[in-house]
């Protein structure tokens, strides 16, 4: 058996893009609609538009939510550290990620950079060339390279646009914030031993 994943997206060429940085493949076919990548000509992974039917009928329904229920995607990296990759962020997008309310923007590239923002511009809050939104429907996470530049866009609406942020480092590495001392003292006795393991607060 050789399992063929295949997951829908929004935007082919921008996923196939991340996932050839995130995980060293290759394109085997390239384009809007359809994408297989490969590692030593060995299929890892489809991307497939949502709206796109070919000859099978959509996939799946962008309406239909949540999204990927019951459904994780799993890929193990060896050379972690290697690739640059010293801290992984991750954003849930709890309110729909728009471009005219807030939504994170990257600047691809950057965690191969030896400057901070502070060393380039004037004001870290304005826009950067080449610089790329996160957006996506309500229930949508991004995952990212934590040494990647990135900050909140202006949100221009009268509505909040919430999300749930976190980020995750080797045990062995140190953190940039002392997390025990932001707890309190009734969370850190309330909460189970695997918990403080998981925390890095044991």
């Amino acid at each position: 058996m050789n399992p063929q994943p295949l997951i829908c997206v929004n935007d082919v060429e921008a996923s196939s893009q991340w996932y050839q940085r995130l995980l060293g493949c290759q394109s085997a076919h390239g384009g809007r609609d359809y994408e297989r990548l490969v590692i030593g000509g060995k299929l890892v992974l489809q991307l497939h538009r949502w709206d796109v039917g070919h000859h099978h009928g959509p996939i799946g329904d962008p309406k239909a939510k949540p999204y990927g229920n019951g459904v994780l995607l799993w890929f193990e990296i060896h050379d972690f550290d290697a690739a640059g990759w010293t801290m992984v962020g991750f954003i849930f997008m709890v309110d729909e990620f728009r471009c005219d309310n807030g939504p994170t923007r990257f600047v691809p590239g950057s965690h191969e950079w030896s400057n901070v923002p502070g060393d380039l511009v004037k004001d870290p809050t304005a826009d950067y060339d080449g610089q790329v939104q996160a957006c996506g429907p309500a229930g949508s996470m991004a995952v990212y390279n934590g040494s990647v530049w990135h900050g909140h866009a202006a949100n221009s609406t009268d509505k909040p646009r919430r999300s749930i942020q976190g980020s995750y480092i080797r045990r062995e590495a140190q953190s940039g914030i002392n997390l025990p001392a932001r707890m309190r003292s009734e969370t850190l006795a309330r909460i189970s031993p695997l918990a403080k393991y998981l925390l890095a607060v044991d």
